[in-house]
């Protein structure tokens, strides 16, 4: 279930998004996939199954908003910084940031 830009929903099944992948991957550096959304895991597989190097889903039951923004903040501020981290250590440093401001069981759902 995706969200329109006017808020409503789309379905969008996993025929799609495998078809929209081979459209625009192909021959692309398309490196990493966030879902943001809880319970990602099945969709992340897609990704995978497409070829995406590096897929960061959800697994399990709702992530507090604070948690996941101090997930994406720790992430993306790795990832684009200048020193141009790898995806592997900007994904271990926002789980490590998460275990110490939360709790291993939260920083365990990414």
């Amino acid at each position: 279930l995706f969200e329109q830009k006017n808020g409503a929903s789309y379905n969008m099944y996993q025929k799609n998004i495998q078809q929209i992948l081979e459209l625009y991957n192909k021959g692309s550096n398309l490196k990493f996939v966030v879902i943001a959304s809880c319970h990602s895991e099945e969709c992340g597989e897609i990704f995978r199954q497409a070829g995406v190097e590096h897929v960061i889903d959800q697994l399990g039951p709702k992530i507090e908003d604070v948690a996941a923004i101090e997930f994406s903040r720790t992430f993306y501020g790795a990832v684009f910084n200048a020193q141009q981290i790898s995806i592997c250590k900007a994904f271990a440093s926002a789980k490590e940031t998460l275990n110490s401001k939360f709790s291993s069981e939260i920083a365990d759902k990414y």
